[in-house]
């Protein structure tokens, strides 16, 4: 029908009209491309699909640092403020633009350009003379803004992606990540999980890393997946976080980059460094190796400004271990806290620091019962898997 329909058109209006052979070639050459169109067309949203994993190409971690970022992933570097997280940042940036080693005798990385997202310190003044100083390639990291206004990671993303793309950059840096987040509460998993899945597919799709910094909250644990800020979906949906603290011997200025969460590796080890600064009074990060020292380490040492062997400190980690499944009668606390050598005071002034609930219940005769305000986290039994 569609050859006899273009045999008439071409009698009736070319001079001299085609050939029956041409009509034929050119009908059959717009149905293949048609067909091949329907075939590519994409799934609808909603879609329901299914894939054998037969199907399913193998795909091998790669790693723009190894061990720490890993290329195509999301990261999170989480710490309280003044502990080197955005110096870090600065550090990381420097070394991808240059290939140089991120710690000394290391591998060099794959040489790269490297966007950064960030609000707090001023491009001019902060930035680019840290970058200068980290000895980063000026040329190859670029500061990412939309004009008039904050990005918005809940509607900017195609804008993102199409700047990853454009400059092929390998690292993209978003500094705070709670400053970016848009219309969406920080607090709320459901919310939080649907926009990081989104950042997440961003990265998975340009194969660029996304390393994004991020403040510890207020609440008392030694737990670090406990104390990022906001939602625990944070620390659950990425794939690498680590925590940057004060060493926790008094008085040793140095920092402490340690392993909250590394579901890509065996094992993660922690790394040592210093914050110096140059004749301009300008800061720079210098590494000093591995750190036999871990996350709760750091965070213990934050809560209570003493050694683990205070009898404080043995307090809030038995009371939350007690207390890590759920609540418990306090009486029972204070028996079993005895038995490992805790005075009643003691298990108290850990109860005050840990803000613990205590509620008398009606069913047990009004004895009182205590919980924590908060769920606490292993990293080993996280809820939410491996997403």
């Amino acid at each position: 029908e569609v050859f006899t329909q273009s045999l008439a058109r071409s009698k009736a209006f070319h001079i001299p009209p085609l050939s029956e052979r041409e009509i034929r070639t050119t009908v059959q050459s717009i149905i293949t491309k048609e067909e091949s169109k329907k075939e590519e067309s994409p799934v609808k949203p909603g879609t329901v699909i299914l894939s054998k994993f037969k199907d399913v190409m193998e795909e091998k971690i790669e790693w723009l640092w190894e061990g720490v970022i890993p290329k195509g992933k999301l990261s999170l570097i989480i710490g309280d403020p003044g502990h080197g997280k955005s110096l870090l940042s600065v550090s990381i940036a420097a070394c991808i633009s240059t290939g140089r080693p991120f710690l000394p005798n290391g591998i060099n990385p794959e040489i790269g350009n490297v966007l950064m997202v960030f609000c707090e310190d001023g491009a001019g003044d902060t930035v680019k003379p840290r970058l200068r100083v980290a000895g980063a390639n000026l040329d190859r990291v670029m500061h990412l803004q939309v004009s008039g206004r904050f990005m918005k990671l809940d509607t900017d993303i195609p804008k993102i992606e199409e700047a990853i793309r454009e400059t092929n950059a390998k690292l993209l840096t978003i500094d705070p990540l709670s400053a970016y987040l848009g219309n969406v509460n920080s607090w709320k998993d459901d919310e939080v999980r649907r926009l990081l899945a989104m950042v997440g597919e961003l990265a998975a799709k340009t194969g660029c890393a996304v390393l994004c910094i991020m403040h510890l909250n207020k609440k008392v644990s030694s737990n670090a997946i406990d104390r990022g800020m906001g939602s625990v979906a944070f620390t659950a949906i990425a794939r690498s976080v680590f925590l940057v603290g004060n060493h926790p011997e008094e008085n040793d200025p140095r920092k402490i980059l340690a392993p909250v969460k590394a579901n890509l590796v065996e094992k993660a080890n922690s790394l040592m460094f210093r914050i110096n600064s140059n004749e301009e009074h300008i800061p720079y990060i210098e590494w000093e190796g591995e750190s036999s020292y871990t996350t709760r380490d750091i965070l213990m040492t934050g809560v209570t400004g003493v050694s683990e062997d205070n009898k404080l400190e043995q307090a809030i980690l038995f009371l939350e271990n007690q207390l890590r499944n759920g609540e418990k009668m306090g009486d029972l606390l204070f028996k079993q806290g005895l038995k490992e050598g805790l005075s009643r005071r003691t298990i108290e002034r850990a109860k005050d620091r840990l803000n613990i609930i205590s509620k008398p219940q009606a069913s047990q005769g009004g004895k009182w019962f205590w919980k924590l305000p908060y769920v606490p986290r292993n990293v080993e039994d996280d809820p939410f898997g491996d997403l």
